[in-house]
């Protein structure tokens, strides 16, 4: 991983590869950092330092890639060390949405 861009994508580089690719979480949607709202703006920043904090535990591991429905990333299931299931921590923890 090398950096989470919001609450539900990620910047990753593959192993072995000098190729960085944008990573879209699998099934969730999170409020956006682009919102008009300040309540918006509160939760889309919440949902990005939660993503940040599950990935910082390291071995992240990306499965079942498909090219996301907008284009120019991919469409993942995501795990770390800690977290089996980075889509469904970040439902139940409330930062997230399907």
């Amino acid at each position: 991983m090398i950096h989470v861009i919001d609450g539900y994508t990620f910047e990753a580089r593959w192993p072995g590869l000098n190729v960085d690719t944008e990573v879209r979480l699998r099934d969730v949607d999170a409020p956006e950092l682009h919102a008009r709202c300040a309540e918006e703006l509160a939760k889309a920043q919440a949902a990005r330092a939660a993503l940040e904090t599950i990935l910082a535990a390291g071995g992240v591991t990306i499965s079942q890639v498909g090219i996301d429905k907008y284009g120019g990333r991919v469409d993942a299931a995501v795990a770390t060390h800690d977290t089996a299931d980075v889509s469904a921590a970040l439902l139940t923890g409330g930062w997230a949405r399907n």
